[in-house]
């Protein structure tokens, strides 16, 4: 059974692995090869996983839905709306976001010294949901990282209108207006100002979950809360799952390592790597519910800032052990697939860029078996429920 587990799962594991090698010593070659592969395995295959179902429903029956009833955000909705009035399939729509993804993560990377290691830290985390099945959170989540400069120039102006258009693919950039308290201020007291904020955040988004009608006036954000709390029937925090949680722990083991270079660097540069702990210290709250998994990824351009400014000032010829246990770390987050049945299931038995709708329906139904065969609580997908 594990081998034909891995069997499945062997691409994630090959791409992983490369990524996890490039990164160890950086060059600059091997950064836009690994970009390069990466890249032409998503933009030409995609239907791993499972969110996209719902997207390719939409698509096609895309003129069953207008203003009045949008299936979700407007800016994926007009998107599908344009490639469809020209007679393209839902394939070549999917092919153009991960474009756009990559394109994104090239930018947001070639200007950091340690490239190849900021590539992998966006593979390892967000390789498995953001570029295969959450296709509306993935663009938004590129436009953020394509003007994450803005962020950090102070461009407040121009950096707030980038999280207002990023909304429009996906709520939960909202997120992303904590970019600014983020980045501000750095020092302890700091990071322990902020964990307080986050604790408050959790607890004022548990009362929404509770009393979802005290947001009612807000139609997009009251559809959300409602969507979710029907589509996860374990509630706002699933026990059984944070206790079983390997994320949790894996993220909450990097962010031991970087409190360790902190105190070790800092009459020098330690307070480079702050915004760092504070991404994690976010990242790891949001694994105690499945309401907060969305807005992980959106602290990984500033995790990945702080950590290339502290490598880059602690350059040596020597290849640091704090970067060889993060990437460790990381290497055992981007196999999370393995740990899964109903995920490892689906990592080698991806369509392709001209599959028929023939292929498409059927990859559809054996990710629905694999659904009601180990994951009977799951009702968001809607054609599987």
């Amino acid at each position: 059974m594990f081998n034909k587990l891995i069997g499945k799962a062997m691409t994630l594991f090959i791409v992983n692995l490369i990524l996890l090698l490039c990164a160890i010593k950086e060059n600059e070659r091997l950064y836009k090869l690994s970009i390069i592969f990466i890249a032409a395995c998503f933009i030409l295959s995609f239907g791993r996983s499972y969110d996209w179902i719902n997207y390719y429903d939409v698509y096609i029956n895309i003129n069953d839905y207008g203003l009045m009833n949008l299936p979700f955000e407007p800016g994926l909705f007009w998107l599908m709306k344009i490639f469809d009035s020209i007679g393209l399939p839902f394939s070549l729509l999917n092919g153009c976001i991960e474009l756009f993804i990559f394109y994104s993560i090239y930018q947001f990377c070639k200007n950091k010294e340690n490239k190849s290691l900021s590539v992998f830290i966006l593979f390892a985390i967000m390789g498995n949901t953001l570029l295969t099945e959450q296709i509306r959170q993935g663009l938004a989540f590129a436009i953020i990282l394509r003007f994450y400069y803005l962020f950090e120039d102070k461009k407040n102006l121009k950096s707030f209108f980038i999280i207002l258009i990023a909304m429009l693919f996906h709520m939960s950039a909202i997120i992303c207006f904590l970019f600014y308290p983020l980045n501000k201020k750095n020092g302890m007291p700091s990071i322990i100002k902020f964990t307080f904020y986050c604790v408050a955040f959790l607890i004022v988004s548990y009362f929404l979950w509770l009393k979802p009608d005290l947001v009612s006036s807000v139609g997009i954000l009251y559809g959300k809360l409602v969507d979710y709390k029907n589509s996860y029937t374990e509630g706002f925090v699933s026990w059984s799952n944070l206790y079983e949680s390997k994320v949790l722990i894996l993220y909450l083991a990097i962010l031991v390592v970087v409190f360790i270079m902190r105190r070790k660097k800092k009459k020098v540069f330690g307070v480079e790597i702050d915004s760092s702990i504070k991404a994690l210290i976010f990242m790891a709250l949001t694994k105690i519910t499945v309401f907060f998994g969305r807005f992980q990824y959106f602290m990984l351009p500033i995790f990945i800032s702080g950590i290339d400014k502290y490598f880059t000032a602690s350059t040596s010829k020597r290849i640091s052990i704090y970067k060889i246990s993060i990437l460790i770390i990381l290497y055992f987050i981007s196999l999370t697939p393995f740990w899964s049945n109903t995920y490892v299931h689906s990592m080698n038995d991806p369509v392709y860029l001209f599959s028929s709708k023939n292929d498409i329906n059927s990859a559809i139904n054996r990710r629905c078996a694999a659904l009601h065969a180990y994951d009977k609580t799951n009702n968001a997908i809607i054609r599987c429920r």
